[in-house]
């Protein structure tokens, strides 16, 4: 059976980790930085009546302060050197914290119990007679099967006894404030994808010969070598993992049996024998000179059926998808004849299977809706004449609530909350898509994405070539661009001492470490993330929203306050500005008007302060020019307006 050693340690067990933490090999000598470590240590714990044999306890954990604090009163250290004598203690106290988050152990108090229940062998009966009646078997029940989480502390001290580990294993990890996590608010879009999410059916992993395939297929359209063929355009980004994301969300469908609910049913395809090839079509047997493709169709009524009814984005992305890897000319299938030598006329195949999706993407063309609403958290933002004021009230109450952790111990729990304020705050400051924020990188060399200049100063610079297939992304032009000064001092922080803490000794160059980053540190998206600290935080009214809102807020904030400043939101978002105008209609009439009022006042009052021999034709001029996303007739208007003022 397993044991607990990997978190049950001494002293001496930890002060040989403290070393082999900073660099040092076995058997050499010790710097003297760390012989003055250990001599700290080691007049610490006669203070506590320890040595060095016996185990870590509270007195390094949840009273680590206190017993810091009684020890150098009672100690004959002069004021000048007990600083670094706590300091001393506190490195230390970082380096057993690192031991504890490396262990096997997870570093939530759920995971941790349930973690010792198993290790233990024992009965929920037998640790719930353990503890003395503190914790019965059907809450501990509830906590192992991770449907609850413990709210006094008497019972987190009655299972460290129960489980035989140390004092201070479960304690530490125990919340100094606990507090019921609300729910998000649901709606139509919110319930169907909790429903679909809830039903999972994407192909884990992709069967020898369709992986066969895909490789083949990835290569073609990331390779700098064609090796003579052609290809339409090629994958960046993240475009690869969406594909892939795709396939195998139409190869799972093949894959499902067969049964009478749309929502659930597929074709019962076995996994040896997908292909691509999967996507042609077979005679109508109602009419042989028609050709019906059952397992496109199929899954794209499945979708529908999924998403209550209706065409999606999706739908014509994915039709999009297949419409290039059958292109009769550049796709990948006619480029790789022998990888489908067992189709009969395969180029007849392809060119029918392009048809089709041509054909059925200008059928649905009109009819494609949303079905789901990424700004329904945001309304109350967008409502707003200054949508921005209220994220900046929100970045704000997000830092305050990080005041009672300044002096705790900095936990992945800890790390986590540091992390996901500036996470909102880098939307506020430069708000950038939630792909480029996820995938964002940080190195130690300075080149990442996110860099600092000699003057102190944080800039993110990316490449156009990260934002070639973000559909309205101005990818004809890098990104560099300076984060608001005030969140210098935050990005060190974090930096500095949170995302080592967060990596768990893990090496990656990706900066906040989200599960969606591709780091595989975290078990929450950047999109829920973002979702869940802006319905804590939030100063308005909301169910929460996701990154791309910041976007949409700062847009229309700005156009309200600046009518005619669509270049202007175009240089913030990063996007071209034929998008900002098609997509920014939603600014009302009123919008515009209230704004267009102030500014006619503003020009009368300026126009009767002109003097009458022609200066103030010029002056009037300069005014006008300013309007110049005006229309020709709107200026007419204004300049008849002035003259009869």
């Amino acid at each position: 059976m397993e044991t607990v050693e990997p978190i049950r340690t001494n002293y001496e067990d930890l002060f040989n980790f403290h070393v082999k933490s900073l660099g040092v090999l076995p058997g050499e000598p010790l710097p003297k930085s760390l012989v003055c470590h250990k001599s700290t240590l080691g007049r610490f714990l006669e203070h506590q009546n320890k040595g060095f044999g016996d185990q870590v306890g509270l007195e390094f954990t949840v009273d680590f302060e206190l017993s810091v604090a009684s020890y150098l009163h009672k100690s004959k250290l002069s004021e000048v050197s007990k600083p670094a004598k706590r300091s001393h203690l506190k490195n230390l106290q970082k380096s057993y914290g690192v031991y504890i988050r490396e262990s096997a152990m997870p570093t939530d108090i759920i995971g941790a119990i349930a973690y010792l229940h198993k290790l233990s062998g024992s009965t929920l009966k037998a640790i719930a007679a353990s503890t003395g009646g503190v914790v019965n078997k059907s809450i501990l029940t509830k906590w192992v099967s991770g449907q609850n989480f413990p709210r006094k502390i008497e019972a987190v001290v009655a299972l460290e006894k129960a489980y035989d580990v140390q004092s201070g294993v479960l304690t530490s990890l125990f919340p100094k404030k606990t507090h019921k996590v609300r729910e998000r608010c649901q709606n139509v879009f919110s319930k169907q994808l909790k429903n679909n999410l809830a039903d999972k059916y994407f192909l884990k992993e992709l069967p020898a010969k369709l992986k066969n395939e895909w490789d083949k297929l990835l290569n073609f359209k990331t390779t700098d070598s064609l090796g003579g063929r052609e290809r339409l355009g090629e994958w960046r980004g993240t475009t690869a993992e969406m594909n892939l994301l795709s396939l195998s969300s139409f190869f799972g469908f093949l894959a499902r049996s067969k049964n009478d609910d749309p929502r659930c049913s597929g074709k019962g395809v076995e996994l040896e024998s997908m292909s691509l090839a999967n996507f042609f079509g077979e005679v109508d047997p109602d009419d042989i000179k028609r050709k019906t493709f059952p397992n496109l169709e199929g899954y794209i009524n499945y979708l529908r059926a999924r998403n209550g009814g209706e065409y999606n984005g999706y739908t014509k992305s994915f039709i999009n998808l297949i419409s290039s890897i059958v292109h009769p000319e550049h796709g990948f299938m006619i480029q790789y004849p022998s990888l489908y030598s067992h189709v009969i006329d395969l180029e007849k195949e392809i060119k029918e299977t392009h048809n089709w999706c041509k054909a059925f993407n200008k059928a649905i063309k009109k009819k494609i809706k949303k079905t789901r609403d990424p700004n329904l958290g945001c309304v109350r933002y967008i409502q707003a004449q200054h949508g921005l004021k209220h994220l900046i009230d929100m970045c704000d109450n997000a830092r305050k609530g990080l005041v009672k952790y300044a002096s705790r111990e900095m936990t992945a729990g800890v790390a986590i909350r540091y992390r996901n304020v500036l996470m909102v705050e880098l939307l506020t400051s430069n708000p950038l898509r939630q792909k480029n924020y996820r995938q964002m990188t940080w190195r130690a060399d300075n080149t990442g994405h996110l860099r600092k200049y000699d003057d102190g100063s944080w800039w993110i610079e990316i490449p156009k070539d990260e934002f070639k297939n973000e559909n309205g992304a101005a990818g004809d032009k890098d990104y560099k661009v300076q984060v608001n000064k005030e969140l210098w001092p935050n990005i060190e922080f974090y930096i500095n001492e949170c995302r080592s803490v967060l990596l768990r000794g893990n090496t990656t160059d990706i900066l906040l470490l989200s599960m969606a980053g591709g780091a595989g540190l975290e078990k929450h998206s950047y999109y829920d993330i973002i979702c869940q600290t802006t319905y804590l935080y939030s100063s308005l009214e909301t169910i929460g929203f996701g990154p791309h809102s910041f976007r949409h807020i700062i847009a229309t904030d700005y156009i309200k306050n600046h009518p005619g400043g669509f270049q202007v939101v175009a240089n913030i978002l990063h996007d071209r500005l034929e998008t900002v105008l098609e997509n920014y209609a939603h600014i009302t009439v009123s919008d515009g008007f209230s704004a267009w009022d102030q500014y006619l006042d503003d020009v009368k009052q300026s126009t009767r302060n002109f003097d009458k021999d022609g200066s103030g034709a010029a002056s009037l001029d300069g005014i006008l020019s300013k309007l110049g996303a005006l229309s020709k007739y709107d200026r007419k208007r204004l300049l008849e307006v002035l003259k009869n003022a």
